[in-house]
């Protein structure tokens, strides 16, 4: 079985030219992936009642945003980007359960100055960092949380 070829098809001009390939690129398609089990970052923004509401208008495809031709939703994750990099680690507290239960039990005391040139993330905002339910327990009958880290932040515009 090892020396069986990965496909029963052979493509001529494309296996002979592999090897000058993968001198060139010699990391694969890895270079143009993102691993699923990292963790997602998410925004979240206090709503007009006062709950925390997702603040990131994602994704770029959505009809919202003309469908990928409104690039405000990659500038908004650019800043979303320099804003999290910003912070130390001590800024980040382990949570389980429900966000609102762990924003009143959070640490508040990070202050940040935006240093976008057209500011879109101000005021108070929560930072989420979780990783994504794994793919073996998405047919769980019960609820599956995921444990995650928050940062409570004041974004100074």
């Amino acid at each position: 079985m090892a020396s069986q070829p990965t496909t029963a098809l052979s493509l001529g001009a494309v296996d002979s030219a592999r090897p000058y390939v993968t001198g060139i690129l010699p990391q694969g398609w890895g270079f143009f992936t993102k691993s699923p089990r990292d963790e997602q970052f998410y925004l979240f923004v206090r709503g007009p009642d006062g709950a925390w509401v997702p603040g990131l208008r994602g994704p770029l495809s959505a009809p919202g945003n003309f469908l990928g031709l409104d690039r405000f939703v990659r500038a908004q994750s650019i800043e979303f980007g320099l804003l999290v990099s910003s912070l130390g680690t001590d800024a980040w507290t382990a949570c389980r359960g429900l966000l609102d239960a762990c924003v009143r039990t959070a640490k508040v005391g990070v202050s940040l100055t935006n240093p976008s040139p057209h500011r879109l993330i101000c005021g108070p905002v929560a930072f989420v960092m979780r990783k994504q339910v794994p793919w073996a327990w998405t047919r769980s009958k019960r609820p599956v949380q995921m444990p995650y880290r928050l940062a409570l932040v004041e974004v100074q515009c």
